[in-house]
């Protein structure tokens, strides 16, 4: 676990209090921390491959904090779509993002918002995403740096129950919670809707 810390050849991204996954911190010590590396199906770019990102024109890239990951100084918000904004108009936003150069892309196990929606669906922008990668196909998707974010404690959570029971009722639901299997089962679950074999940063 990383916070934010310069790197001499890029300049970092400014980063909050978020603490950052490192992909290329080993799985041993992860083991340790008590965390499953579970948003990587054992496939790690190495640093070169990651800043060749930089000729596919990210506009103003960075390195992210200490990690490998080059990232676009814009970073394309995520959590309106699918109750303030419709599929289409995601689409749409993420075209145009990319056209002008930005390729990093930030949501959330919890989002859409507002929770009080009355068609809030917890995981629900996660399945845009991943409908647009799916569309754009692997070579594309390796452009882009996603981030996701595990929800912290929050009793009787819709988003821990869309985790293993996304299309069946769970009354109560469970607990969201911070330990080793909710983050597992957390980070699969995001697997699932981005439809992607890895996650590229994960917030906890």
């Amino acid at each position: 676990l990383e916070t934010h810390k310069k790197k001499p050849s890029l300049e970092p991204a400014y980063l909050t209090e978020k603490m950052l996954l490192r992909r290329s911190t080993s799985a041993s010590s992860l083991a340790s921390l008590g965390l499953v590396l579970a948003a990587s199906s054992g496939r790690s770019r190495s640093v070169a491959s990651a800043l060749s990102t930089v000729s596919s024109a990210v506009n103003n890239a960075r390195r992210l904090g200490g990690s490998d990951l080059v990232v676009s100084e814009a970073c394309l918000g995520t959590m309106t779509w699918a109750v303030q904004n419709t599929r289409d108009e995601a689409f749409g936003q993420l075209d145009f993002a990319r056209e002008k150069g930005c390729n990093f892309i930030d949501t959330a196990e919890l989002y859409p918002v507002p929770l009080t929606d009355p068609n809030y669906r917890a995981g629900a922008t996660e399945e845009i995403i991943g409908e647009y990668v799916e569309k754009i196909g692997p070579a594309q998707r390796d452009e882009l740096v996603i981030a996701s974010k595990i929800a912290g404690f929050f009793p009787a959570s819709p988003v821990a129950a869309a985790r293993a029971y996304p299309d069946a009722p769970h009354d109560p639901p469970p607990d969201c919670r911070l330990d080793a299997l909710s983050v597992r089962d957390a980070a699969h679950a995001s697997l699932r809707r981005l439809r992607t074999d890895r996650i590229d940063l994960m917030q906890i």
